[in-house]
């Protein structure tokens, strides 16, 4: 059985070269954080630049002594990006580890106490912003279309 996903926009009808770089396709979660002083686990908001969700919870598992599954994470960001993604890591009581010595392309921008595991599908939404380059076609028929996208948006399937 096959599924068809009905297209949001007409076809395209301009080109241009998407991804030469990782800042040319950045994501953020966007992540309902509730804090909570005396919570258990640790969200961090992570900046990542060529790694992906699952090889960064890895990496933050045993910089922090914790086990894989005591980090948790809401959604599957690309490697080949620049992207900003929530992880949690159930600490309980204790002191907050130090991220200091993270490999290159992984930075902790954010730090919050809370009660809950962080686990998938917890995001309310991903924010892209998308750098096209050698843009070639007609403007005035592709300012229609960006035009059409920023204010109904696109599927993320």
């Amino acid at each position: 059985m096959s599924v068809a996903f009905p297209p949001s926009a007409p076809p395209p009808l301009e080109r241009a070269v998407l991804r030469r770089e990782l800042a040319d396709f950045e994501v953020r979660e966007v992540c309902p954080v509730v804090p909570d002083p005396g919570g258990e686990h640790l969200w961090l908001r992570v900046r990542k630049k060529g790694w992906n969700s699952a090889d960064v919870a890895r990496v933050l598992a045993r910089a922090t002594g914790l086990r894989i599954r005591d980090v948790g994470y809401a959604g599957l960001k690309d490697r080949n990006a620049v992207t900003e993604q929530w992880y949690s890591l159930w600490v309980r009581r204790r002191a907050e580890p130090s991220l200091d010595d993270l490999p290159e392309g992984i930075e902790v921008l954010e730090r919050r106490r809370c009660a809950r595991k962080l686990r998938r599908g917890m995001h309310t939404a991903n924010r892209f912003r998308i750098r096209l380059r050698e843009v070639m076609g007609d403007w005035a028929r592709l300012e229609v279309r960006l035009g059409y996208l920023a204010e109904r948006g696109f599927p993320n399937y």
